[in-house]
């Protein structure tokens, strides 16, 4: 039988994912001057960072 590969790939797919999308946003909302999308995304990158970080020091 074929094994699923471990579920840590996908979040670590999701996580890269959630920084194109906020990087993205960081660079429509400089272009379009939309400060709403701008702040969110650049919450979005670093929250998504900060998960990063700590799961970097404190693996499950």
């Amino acid at each position: 039988m074929r094994e699923f590969p471990k579920q840590g790939g996908v979040k670590m797919l999701f996580g890269v994912f959630l920084v194109l999308c906020s990087t993205y946003g960081i660079y429509y909302g400089m272009r379009t001057r939309r400060p709403a999308v701008l702040i969110f995304s650049a919450l979005g990158l670093l929250g998504t960072i900060l998960v990063w970080a700590y799961f970097y020091q404190n693996p499950y």
